[in-house]
């Protein structure tokens, strides 16, 4: 039997190879990437870009790259960078807040940048360009969404979700997580990781860096809302001595202490500023002031002309400066006034504070990350007599009202936080009891 023999235009348009068929095709399909924030708490992601902390990457021999969306402007271009220039006109790293609960979109037009490089007449070396290339509809890809739970480190939160404003994260501070996806699909999406759920944090994988938040464990430190200690949210003292005080030194510590007649009391700028006056032995005043810095809302009220012992506790350092305490109290005993910035522990005693006393509860109520790994939030125990034997719980930030001794106060939680495993930050319990008379 003879073999038949091919027509020679059909033999001949076989043997092309396969790599010069067009794979991808000459239109291409744009793709909705979608996030999905369906914890109950907002997430944090890059806004830099626009992309909404999501990457797109492509798959090879090195693994998962991620590629270039769109140029900033043509003169990128491998057919135009020799002919022009321009400014991307990228300003400062952005970031944004997604609320728990909500999507969020934006869209891939379907197109890879591709890297090159073009001479541009030199001899040597080139111009780096990028070139447009349509992917298959059936091309496997993959999408990267990496996200904080709460705003990095010196950023500001706007409130409202969906407004960018300054700021970096840290890599550490960052989950991430994938979707494969296909150009033919139109649409990916991604969510955050949920934690397995939980109660309390001796649930979580603890070892793990993981804690029990809202329901969930989680490597993450989801935004608490703590006031952040500085500036107007501090209690700071200082004293300047014309003989009305008597000073010890004990142990690196220096205690002024004395007793006696509160000539003028004002408030400026924040400071409360006391003039103190007691008789001297051979006649005349000794005279003493006090300089007192608490959250505007937390002053104690003081009368002018009444009694005043004044102590204030100086444990600065070299390396903790401005490290002072200060208790008043009125001609009969009563405290006026204790506030302690309790760095790295309590510089106040028991006897100081009476009839509250000031302790910590060890219960974790939330955690932010610092340079050096996590900082971890407690509540603090008021107690003692004046709540005849109960306890009073207060989270970072938050105050209560008491009446004790027949005097009204307010109790504040100002900081309570010490560092995670491997970090070295200082220590806080920074509270105070002012009355308000």
């Amino acid at each position: 039997m003879k073999t038949a023999l091919l027509p020679l235009a059909l033999a001949a348009a076989l043997a092309v190879p396969a790599a010069s068929c067009r794979c991808g095709p000459d239109v291409p399909t744009a793709v909705t990437v979608r996030v999905k924030n369906a914890l109950d708490q907002p997430i944090w992601v890059d806004q830099t870009l626009g992309l909404l902390g999501v990457e797109l990457q492509r798959g090879g021999a090195g693994g998962w790259t991620t590629f270039t969306e769109e140029l900033a402007c043509g003169c990128q271009t491998c057919t135009q960078v020799c002919a022009c220039t321009c400014d991307p006109g990228q300003g400062g790293p952005l970031v944004i807040k997604i609320a728990g609960g909500s999507n969020v979109e934006r869209e891939w037009a379907g197109v890879i940048q591709e890297g090159g490089a073009v001479s541009c007449g030199a001899l040597f070396g080139g111009t780096a360009c990028f070139r447009p290339s349509i992917p298959s509809l059936d091309e496997r890809l993959r999408a990267r969404l990496c996200y904080a739970l709460g705003p990095p480190l010196g950023s500001s939160d706007p409130g409202d979700a969906g407004v960018p404003v300054p700021g970096a994260f840290d890599p550490g501070a960052l989950q991430c997580v994938t979707s494969e996806l296909r150009p033919s699909d139109g649409v990916v999406e991604l969510s955050p990781l949920l934690g397995a759920p939980c109660q309390d944090h001796a649930e979580c994988h603890q070892d793990a860096g993981e804690l029990c938040f809202s329901g969930g464990c989680t490597p993450g430190c989801p935004a608490t809302g703590f006031p952040e200690y500085g500036a107007a949210w501090q209690v700071a003292a200082s004293v300047t001595d014309q003989g009305f005080f008597t000073t010890v030194i004990s142990g690196g510590v220096t205690t002024h202490g004395g007793t006696g007649t509160l000539t003028d009391v004002q408030i400026n700028n924040g400071t409360m500023r006391l003039s103190l006056s007691r008789p001297a032995a051979g006649g005349g005043a000794l005279a003493g002031t006090v300089y007192l810095t608490v959250p505007a809302a937390y002053f104690p009220v003081l009368f002018r002309n009444e009694t005043l012992t004044v102590k204030v506790v100086d444990a600065s350092t070299r390396q903790i400066q401005n490290n002072r305490a200060i208790t008043l109290r009125d001609g009969t005993g009563r405290l006026l006034l204790a506030a302690d910035p309790g760095v790295p522990a309590a510089i106040l005693a028991p006897a100081d504070t009476a009839p509250f006393s000031v302790a910590e509860t060890g219960e974790i109520v939330g955690c932010d990350l610092q340079p050096c790994g996590k900082r971890l939030h407690f509540r603090s125990a008021f107690g003692g007599a004046a709540l005849d034997g109960g306890v009073l719980e207060l989270d970072p930030g938050s105050s209560s009202v008491q009446v004790a001794s027949g005097l009204t106060y307010k109790l504040l939680n100002l900081a309570h936080h010490r560092p995670g495993q491997f970090c070295t930050a200082q220590p806080q319990m920074a509270y105070l009891a002012a009355a308000q008379r």
